[in-house]
């Protein structure tokens, strides 16, 4: 499975995915290996409705993700051919949002020093423009609203206006800039202080005012309306217009607030009641673009395979179901509620993207939620007069933060991975061994033994804790053939379906190499299809010499790269699977889980 497509699909899959039959709350989950990163298998939590797991990041160390159930299984279980195997543990109610409340705490800290990195990776940004006298970067949220007169009505900005002054008298507005432009031009740093975060959110707040007082539109880049075309009906006018009042009264709070960080979340409210404006206006559903300024964009022949278009074009359509499911969930909703909005912009994004996929356009990526962040260069400059010294001491605090993050999050083999991470979570959430023994039935070492193995780790966790049941999810390509087989019984169809050529499941795919027969659910006769997958990756890659000039050596990656996961199975092994571009639709969404609190 290409990257670009994974991240497109994390979004939507949750909207399209189903449950498990009658989970239990708390599970461990093994995930079977499949080639390149995954080989070594993978270790999950399930808490309810999300999955807690370690990956690599972008940085390539390791990072705490947080997935939802049913998109964590739709791309793994579905996309990425890895059957998945889940222990359910039996534990009390109380127990389970102990570990709950525990992951959502961890994943809220890694959330926050992963922004409090970006924060001193931008400001050494800043400091540097500011040395070298030229641009800043962009101040993020003040490319949502436009700068002047722009493309796009400012619809609802009358009333809001209105609304803001009748809460707080006709000269709040003026008051109000007149402090932030006074805050802007004495704001002053530190000795050795390198924070300039407070300063681009005073100019934030000052773009916010002063979009208030003139009534600036949407950005025309900075919202779409072209993803669904159906023209809104009564609920959805309603649902929109609580939509709106609920911006009002939250840009009306924020306001009110003496907090330093309101800038970015003023921007982002007037920006939504703009869209929900317009959409009453134009009576069709116009949204917020989520995508940040810096998602990487992809063309064509970087991340699609030539065989892989129509499945593109396939994704596109499913995208667009997913789009309407969230947008009828979301907005049949009696009660506003700013998470599923988010997740309405989000799919909707990220539909749109797909489309552009289908039709051979550059396509952006981002595999995590987003939130409308749209920036904008601006002129204005804090008054700094070391900056240079400043820029050295920004550099620094990245460099130290870097290092940090490197002791703390390094992928190391033996003792630092997918399982004694998720392992030292669990123990976490409990004061001692003996209570966490009390609560789950006994305790885990991943630490001893060949316990950091993912399959082992599972082992582990069967025999040492209390286990409800367990459960086995197969993957696609085993689930589908249970079904041909069914409706087409016999040798000869088993035979077709054993080989990636013939089959009607599955299309040789070139990240998964070339070979000829899956092994997955063979063990007797795996070396010999092993050996005879080996011989054809040789083959394939030989020939692919006489072909790389030609297109780029596709062919002779391939088939090496389907010799070299052929070598397991020759000793009963099996990695490879296959994979998917897209996987059977399954049943309809369920609702968004409920964020779990994060403080006792």
């Amino acid at each position: 499975m290409n990257a670009a497509t994974t991240a497109l699909l994390l979004a939507f899959a949750p909207a399209r995915g189903e449950l498990a039959d009658a989970p239990a709350p708390l599970a461990f989950l093994h995930v079977e290996s499949n080639v390149d990163g995954a080989s070594g298998g993978h270790s999950a939590l399930r808490v309810g409705g999300f999955v807690y797991h370690f990956q690599h990041g972008d940085d390539g160390l390791l990072e705490l993700v947080r997935d939802d159930w049913t998109g964590f299984r739709y791309v793994y279980a579905g996309l990425e051919n890895r059957t998945l195997h889940l222990a359910h543990v039996d534990a009390a109610p109380a127990d389970v949002e102990r570990v709950a409340r525990r992951c959502a705490s961890a994943y809220v800290e890694e959330v926050t020093a992963l922004d409090r990195a970006a924060r001193r990776h931008l400001d050494a940004g800043w400091f540097d423009a500011l040395r070298d006298g030229r641009l800043a970067p962009p101040i993020r949220g003040l490319g949502l609203l436009a700068d002047a007169a722009g493309a796009l009505p400012a619809a609802g900005a009358g009333e809001l206006r209105t609304a803001v002054l009748a809460a707080f008298g006709a000269r709040f507005l003026a008051d109000e800039r007149a402090r932030s432009e006074q805050a802007i031009a004495g704001f002053a740093l530190a000795p050795a202080a390198t924070d300039l975060e407070p300063w681009r959110e005073q100019v934030a707040t000052d773009a916010a005012l002063r979009a208030l007082e003139e009534g600036r539109p949407l950005a025309a880049e900075a919202a779409f309306d072209d993803v669904d075309p159906a023209p809104l009906s009564a609920g959805e006018r309603a649902a929109l217009a609580r939509a709106r009042d609920a911006q009002t009264a939250t840009i009306l709070s924020l306001l009110r607030s003496a907090r330093c960080d309101r800038g970015f979340a003023l921007l982002v409210a007037i920006a939504r009641h703009r869209a929900a404006s317009l959409s009453l206006e134009r009576g069709r559903l116009v949204v917020l673009d989520p995508f940040p300024d810096d998602a990487p964009r992809f063309a064509p022949e970087r991340w699609l395979e030539p065989e892989s278009v129509a499945a593109q074009a396939r994704l596109a359509v499913r995208a667009l179901e997913a789009e309407r499911a969230i947008r009828r969930a979301v907005l049949s909703a009696e009660t506003f509620v700013e998470a599923d909005w988010n997740a309405l912009e989000d799919v909707s994004a990220r539909c749109r993207e797909a489309r552009r996929g289908a039709r051979g356009e550059p396509v952006r990526v981002r595999s995590l939620r987003m939130v409308p962040s749209r920036g904008r260069v601006v002129a204005a400059r804090p008054a700094v007069a070391d900056a240079a010294s400043r820029a050295a001491l920004a550099h620094a605090r990245v460099e130290r933060t870097r290092c940090e993050d490197e002791e703390r999050r390094a992928y190391r083999l033996l003792d630092r991975n997918c399982v004694t991470e998720l392992a030292r979570l669990v123990d976490s959430a409990f004061e001692d061994p003996a209570d966490e023994t009390r609560a789950l039935g006994g305790r885990l070492d991943p630490d001893r033994g060949l316990g950091f193995i993912p399959f082992v780790f599972q082992e582990r966790v069967v025999a040492r804790l209390r286990i409800a049941r367990e459960e086995t999810i197969l993957n696609h390509r085993l689930t589908m053939l249970a079904r041909v087989e069914a409706q087409e019984p016999g040798l000869l169809t088993s035979l077709r379906e054993a080989t990636a050529r013939a089959s009607t499941i599955y299309r040789p795919r070139a990240s998964d190499g070339d070979f000829l027969f899956f092994t997955d659910d063979v063990v007797g006769l795996r070396p010999l299809c092993g050996a005879a997958n080996l011989g054809w990756g040789v083959v394939c890659g030989l020939g692919g010499v006489v072909t790389a000039p030609f297109d780029g050596g596709r062919r002779l990656r391939a088939g090496f790269h389907g010799a070299f996961f052929s070598l397991p199975e020759l000793v009963f092994a099996n990695v490879r699977k296959g994979s998917f571009d897209s996987a059977e639709e399954p049943p309809p969404a369920e609702p968004p889980p409920a964020e779990p609190a994060t403080h006792e």
